[in-house]
């Protein structure tokens, strides 16, 4: 949703500023994300994950194979390991999507999906966006470790952890 809050100072000067916010529901309270930066551009940015989001949905299987989990924000999240577009530690929409499309980019001849929390694995908690490399063939945790270490090599320990997870590729569950 976006408003525009209208000031009026005790001068009599004008001012107007254009936001953005977003309902969420989560552990059954409702919370409110507020996005940094322009609204229009996070409305943009939201818009853009979700294309990526049906692409990804389109050809997604379930079938307990090893993925990696690059990034998974959600607006207003932050990570103090890791830098958004914004030159924060703090992730919005337009963040997650230049992050991910960095991603895509970089590892160009893998198949990199973006997904929700709905969509895979273990439910519950926060709606996080996931940017998720599925290179194939990866039998084991440790193999994907150490396609990970391959693919990254500048990084290591808890950094390296933090941009690439191993994870299996499994349907929505909330055991």
């Amino acid at each position: 949703m976006q408003f525009t809050l209208h000031t009026t100072s005790a001068s009599g000067r004008q001012e107007a500023a254009t936001a953005g916010w977003w309902v969420a529901r989560q552990d059954g309270l409702v919370r409110v994300d507020v996005a940094g930066g322009s609204g229009g551009q996070q409305v943009a940015a939201e818009e853009a994950l979700e294309a990526y989001r049906r692409l990804g949905l389109a050809d997604l299987r379930y079938d307990e194979r090893w993925v990696l989990v690059l990034s998974a924000k959600y607006p207003g999240s932050s990570d103090p390991l890791q830098t958004a577009a914004n030159g924060s530690n703090t992730f919005y929409f337009s963040d997650i999507l230049t992050f991910h499309e960095d991603l895509v980019q970089r590892l160009y001849d893998v198949n990199v999906k973006m997904l929700r929390t709905a969509d895979w694995g273990k439910q519950g908690g926060r709606d996080l966006w996931f940017t998720v490399a599925d290179p194939g063939g990866l039998t084991s945790a440790a193999e994907a470790e150490a396609w990970c270490a391959a693919r990254f090599p500048e990084l290591s320990g808890e950094v390296l952890q933090n941009q690439c997870l191993p994870r299996r590729m499994r349907a929505p569950h909330h055991s």
